[in-house]
Formats: structure tokens, sequence, C-alpha cells
């Protein structure tokens, strides 16, 4: 009867500390876990300390970038034609009048001119285009003063011409320059962005 009444209390006590294990395993476990979860939401924290502090070096490094480039060298300028001309006379200065870029507000749609804000060499490129039986003798301007040309030519043919120019100038502050017909066209001049007119500050 001892026996027995031994091994019920041995089997009990067995029990008793195998319980004890496993809640001290279970303690572990629990600590491990939460020990986890407290480096997660360390390195979150990190991680979005990193993220801010690249955000604002990556503006100062913009602003940086922006006060560096001078503000002449953002001088620059493009625009279309949006609508056909049909009764365009001799000289006229024709009005691109769909504005792209203006940057620093070089140009003029509204007369169709490049004021020049600071002295520099410019590059300045214009695309005229003509629809069937039309052409368009046209002409870069400084001042008044022609420096270049361009002929876009469909006189004898059912088809669209374009012609493209470019001129390399040197200018100086309050210089104005601008196309124009020639004397020799047809008085037409295709619009819907096939004309255009564009300039730059080179240096």
């Amino acid at each position: 009867m001892n026996f027995f009444i031994n091994f019920i209390l041995l089997f009990l006590f067995q029990n008793s500390l195998s319980d004890a294990v496993e809640d001290t395993k279970f303690q572990r476990l629990e600590h491990a876990v939460y020990e986890l979860q407290q480096q997660r939401l360390e390195d979150v924290r990190r991680i979005k300390s990193l993220e801010n502090e690249l955000s604002l070096q990556n503006r100062r490094t913009r602003l940086l970038l922006d006060s560096a480039v001078p503000e002449h060298s953002r001088v620059s300028f493009m625009a279309h034609l949006s609508k056909d001309l049909s009764r365009v006379g001799n000289n006229h200065t024709i009005h691109f009048d769909r504005v792209i870029t203006n940057n620093g507000q070089p140009y003029n749609p509204l007369d169709g001119i490049f004021h020049t804000p600071v002295t520099g060499t410019y590059v300045f490129i214009w695309t005229t285009t003509n629809r069937d039986h039309s052409f368009m003798n046209s002409e870069l301007l400084k001042n008044g003063v022609r420096v270049a040309r361009a002929m876009s030519d469909a006189y004898d043919h059912t088809d669209y011409a374009v012609a493209t120019s470019f001129a390399v100038i040197n200018l100086t502050a309050g210089d104005e320059v601008w196309i124009q017909s020639g004397t020799w066209h047809s008085s037409a001049l295709a619009g819907d962005d096939y004309s255009s007119f564009a300039g730059w500050i080179l240096n």
C-alpha cells in the first residue's frame, strides 16, 4: 500500500515538475517574442528617422543645385502656331501663339518677339510648314536685320512641305529676335502645331 502511495506521489511530483519546466519555457518564449517585437519597433523608428533625414538631405541638395545654376542659364522658350494663316503679307511677323515653354518669359506670343533678358550667345530654331500648292519664304531677324531664312515649298504638288533653319547669335540684353515672312510666298502657312519657333541661351 505504501509503495502504491509513493508511486502516486512520485507521479504527481514529476507532472508538477514537468509543468513547471513547460511554464518556464513558455515564459522564456513569451519574453523572446516581446524582445523581438520591441526590436522591430525600434528598427521601424530608425528606418523612419533615416528616411526623414534622407528626404531632408535631398531637399537641401536640390536647393544647393538650384542656387548654383545662374538665372540666365534657364532662359529658353518654345512656341507653336496653333491655326493656319491664310493672309500673310510681306515682312509679316509670325505670332507663334501656343507657348509650350517660356523659362524666364523671354518670348511674347502677343507680338511674336523674343526679348533678350540677358547678354549671351543664343540658339534659335524654327520650322515652317505649307500645305498643298502653297509656299513660304521665312526669315529670322535680329533687331530688324535678317540673320537666316528658310523656304517651305509645296507650290507645285499636293502634299506638305516643311523647312527648318537655325541660327546661333550673340545678343545683348534688350535685343529682339523674331520670325517673319519674306517677299516670296503664297500668303499661307500651316498651323495646328506644324510650324514652331524655339530658342535658348547657350552661354
